[in-house]
């Protein structure tokens, strides 16, 4: 699959000035922290913006069910849920469709369930929030920390022990234990497999 890491490494200040630069210390995403544009909210209670949310660390999965590299990233999501759920971690599924019948809340209510997907689940069908977080591909997970900074971005499949080593820093971060730093990724739960 596509995998492409894009962190922001520009620096514009001198070595001197700022010494080491740390690679959690990116920027904040360009559109703001809101989720313009989702007409529904699956699984929970709505979000406006993360800021509701400060104090944890989110993982956005922009995501379409018809997408077979999406699909695949799901019993990874499934496993980082389960191991880090209660204990910071919170993951928002942003259903951006890739084509005209994905815009149906009905469909996309039906793939959550038919998918076991627990996690909130926002309905952006005009991928109004997917223009405001930069998403350019299917699918796009972005890791922001406690503070609201991005931490890390995967485009594609893959980077699943680097996305959940950076998970597990920035629970750290936190000021959130994590004693297990095993990763739950090295062997998911691929039963979602049999239902394709």
């Amino acid at each position: 699959g596509l995998i492409t890491l894009l962190e922001d490494t520009s620096d514009q200040s001198s070595p001197g000035e700022r010494g080491a630069v740390n690679p959690l210390d990116l920027e904040p995403t360009a559109g703001g922290h809101e989720f313009p544009g989702v007409t529904a909210w699956l699984n929970g209670d709505p979000i406006a913006s993360l800021d509701e949310l400060e104090g944890k660390v989110v993982l956005i999965d922009f995501w379409t069910y018809t997408c077979v590299n999406c699909i695949r990233t799901i019993p990874f999501l499934r496993a980082w849920n389960d191991k880090y759920g209660d204990k910071g971690l919170v993951i928002i599924g942003i259903h951006s469709p890739e084509f005209t019948f994905e815009k149906s809340l009905d469909n996309v209510r039906t793939a959550v369930e038919d998918l076991g997907i627990p996690w909130l689940v926002a309905n952006d069908p005009e991928r109004t929030t997917w223009d405001a977080f930069r998403a350019r591909a299917w699918p796009t997970k972005i890791l922001f920390g406690f503070d609201g900074r991005e931490r890390k971005r995967v485009v594609g499949e893959g980077q699943y022990e680097e996305m959940e080593q950076i998970i597990q820093l920035s629970l750290v971060e936190s000021g959130v234990e994590v004693p297990d730093t095993t990763f739950a990724t090295e062997n998911p739960d691929l039963e979602i497999y049999d239902s394709l």
